[in-house]
């Protein structure tokens, strides 16, 4: 193999080195650092999420007790109620009692006393920094409302809860927006329906408490009825959407409908999707009268706490297309790394070049003909048995050129190597890879040809018309000439020896018909 051929293969070789050791280094690395990003996401979504679980059960804690606590006052109020109602001025004990309790609480908005014909009897109303007994003269008929008919229509030891709703007076919702609950109770006197109680708790002061759980979250914190619609959002141009037909769009289904589905449906309370990390908890209304032996009504049987960490602020946890984000994130934190692996091939693949070039400058030593830079008789003697065995189609042009002693005798040895590389140069650029010139030893050479014999005694026509136009410039100090003799291996010669003595032969048939005397220019 001459030289400009194996920087040719060698250069293919040492890139698919590169590509290879880069290839498999890239993949093993990512691999690692795949496996150790999964490993920190799936730890940071524990971390996270186990947080965020702290914040819907804290304010779900909250919302719950807050609620117990005024089941409890509204139960107080009713057996406080059946004790005044025999005394001889029963009303106005209930509302002295009341208005000091609604000073105490400073929670409610109203206590109110209602037949059960509709009609309010005694109201409490807190307004600023007090509460006052409002006049009978103001008192109303809320026989049409629906809180009131539900609450008249049940059984004894009954409480309900109304839905959350805004203040409403004659079909107009008042402004400011002021949200409102109601808990009631069924009143009877001796089996039969005296009235109800009805308590209007101040629900926006606990809603004003969410805003400490929005404030840790990791994400966003979100209060749902189980329609879906926002009892706190920390935007307020989205709340209260079940009143305001203007906002009857913003609900939760909307911002997440698989997530709304999974809370609903599947009663997940932990879960991620495309949209992020969801932390749930669900307070049943029903859940905090279980011990004190009343049955539990209302409008509504569920409220919903949720923290949602989105994807925009925890982008690689998205469930989705975790890899190719846990990819990006790895390229993206360690581009140093791939530079460095990159860099390190190339060092090897440089190494890796300069020891195949080192080895074949070595090999070229030992088997190269040092003056014609083609296999010496080793080398090619080598090669030819080789092919000989793997049982190659082979064919050999025995060359040996005419007139070298008559040149050295007359211009010196260095004239005779030029006339040598002279002939080799024409010769060598018609033989091609895989066949091969080599040198067996003085003036003879040998082509080894895949091809048959008329492929070569076309080849050597090539080569002797370019001979005839080497010998035309009359410079020249000497005529370029070569007898030869081609020779197909025969599977009948016993060994290498007899093949290149047989094409030996053929040679000098073609030597003994030269005429000697055009050896030198005249």
């Amino acid at each position: 193999m001459n030289k400009e051929l194996f920087k040719k293969v060698t250069r293919i070789y040492v890139l698919k080195v590169f590509i290879i050791l880069f290839v498999f280094s890239m993949v093993f690395f990512f691999m690692f650092s795949l496996v150790s990003l999964y490993r920190q996401r799936s730890n940071e979504i524990d971390t996270i999420s186990a947080r965020e679980d702290v914040i819907v059960e804290g304010a779900y804690e909250r919302f719950s007790d807050h609620l117990q606590f005024v089941t409890d006052d509204l139960l107080i109020l009713r057996n406080e109620f059946l004790y005044d109602i025999d005394n001889a001025n029963p009303f106005e004990d209930v509302e002295r009692e009341w208005l000091s309790y609604s000073n105490e609480r400073d929670l409610y908005n109203q206590i109110r006393f209602i037949d059960d014909q509709g009609m309010e009897q005694i109201r409490v109303d807190r307004h600023g920094d007090g509460s006052y007994v409002v006049d009978s003269e103001d008192l109303q008929d809320k026989s049409n409302r629906y809180y009131v008919i539900d609450t008249l229509a049940l059984p004894d030891q009954s409480v309900y809860y109304s839905d959350f709703d805004l203040n409403n007076e004659n079909n107009v919702i008042i402004e400011p927006y002021e949200l409102q609950f109601r808990a009631s109770t069924p009143i009877y006197k001796d089996d039969i329906l005296y009235g109800m109680l009805i308590i209007n708790y101040d629900i926006q002061y606990l809603l004003n408490e969410m805003h400490y759980y929005d404030d840790i979250s990791s994400g966003s914190f979100y209060v749902v009825d189980e329609d879906g619609y926002y009892i706190y959002n920390n935007d307020p141009s989205v709340l209260y959407g079940f009143d305001l037909t203007e906002r009857s769009s913003y609900y939760f289904n909307n911002l997440c409908e698989n997530a709304w589905q999974r809370i609903l449906v599947d009663k997940n309370t932990q879960f991620i999707t495309d949209k992020g990390l969801f932390n749930v908890s669900i307070f049943d209304f029903s859940s905090i009268l279980d011990t004190n032996g009343f049955s539990y009504y209302g409008k509504s049987e569920n409220v919903y706490f949720i923290s949602m960490v989105s994807q925009e602020e925890i982008p690689y946890f998205i469930e989705t297309f975790i890899f190719w984000n846990l990819l990006l994130l790895s390229i993206t934190n360690n581009w140093y790394v791939i530079i460095f692996i990159l860099f390190l091939s190339t060092i090897v693949a440089i190494f890796v070049y300069i020891r195949l070039y080192l080895n074949f400058e070595t090999k070229q030593f030992a088997s190269i003909d040092q003056l014609t830079n083609i296999y010496n008789r080793r080398m090619g003697i080598e090669q030819l048995e080789k092919l000989i065995e793997e049982d190659n189609m082979l064919s050999l042009c025995f060359i040996d050129l005419n007139g070298l002693k008559s040149i050295n005798d007359t211009y010196g040895h260095q004239v005779g190597d030029e006339f040598i590389v002279d002939v080799v140069k024409i010769i060598d650029q018609y033989v091609k890879f895989p066949d091969f010139l080599f040198r067996l030893g003085g003036d003879e050479f040998l082509i080894v040809s895949h091809q048959n014999e008329d492929a070569l005694r076309m080849l050597w026509t090539k080569i002797q018309n370019d001979f005839d136009q080497f010998n035309k410039h009359k410079a020249n100090r000497y005529i370029l000439s070569a007898s030869h003799g081609i020779i197909s291996y025969d599977k009948n010669m016993k060994d290498v020896n007899q093949f290149i003595a047989a094409a030996d032969h053929k040679m000098y048939e073609d030597k003994n018909a030269y005429y000697k005397n055009r050896v030198f220019k005249k």
